[in-house]
């Protein structure tokens, strides 16, 4: 089902392009937007989704799985020999940042979740962690960099004078 006027919007005013929309196949099942998850090849392993942004009932969860899916690399079929990689917190920072014309790639099981497996798929590329400037995003972030060789971690914390989470 193509995605409604309002969540298109939602997602344009998040910086997400309509071509990374698209390239990713987002879609809307009624009720959620579906985030197809696919495997370094591209083929689609299950999908994540992401409550309807505009509803008042907050007690849904904000992102749900479908049944039986384990943590993936979302993004993983964007990484190409000699690009620079970015790792982010979650599928729309990743798709944000691919917006700009980055390569970007999240777990799909939150900030404090990276295959070892996964470390293949970026050995050898410079790679830049990107996870929100909060408690979960730093151990995230420090877990990663364990595993990867790194010069320099910068965790941002204004802009400006703005505070910055994400």
């Amino acid at each position: 089902m193509p995605l409604p006027p309002n969540i298109k919007e939602w997602l344009n005013a998040r910086g997400l392009t309509d071509v990374v929309i698209a390239a990713n196949g987002l879609d809307w099942n009624g009720s959620e937007i579906v985030i197809p998850v696919r495997d370094a090849d591209g083929k689609v392993l299950f999908n994540k989704y992401r409550r309807n942004p505009f509803t008042t009932n907050t007690e849904l969860p904000k992102y749900r799985y479908e049944h039986g899916s384990t943590a993936q690399l979302y993004g993983a079929e964007w990484i190409v020999p000699g690009c620079v990689v970015f790792i982010c917190e979650g599928e729309m920072d990743a798709l944000r940042l691919q917006s700009e014309d980055r390569v970007a790639v999240s777990s799909t099981g939150g900030a404090g979740t990276f295959k070892d497996e996964w470390i293949q798929l970026l050995w050898g590329h410079e790679v830049y962690v990107c996870y929100d400037n909060d408690e979960a995003g730093m151990k995230g972030a420090a877990k990663i960099l364990t595993m990867l060789p790194a010069k320099l971690i910068i965790i941002p914390t204004l802009v400006g004078t703005t505070p910055v989470k994400d």
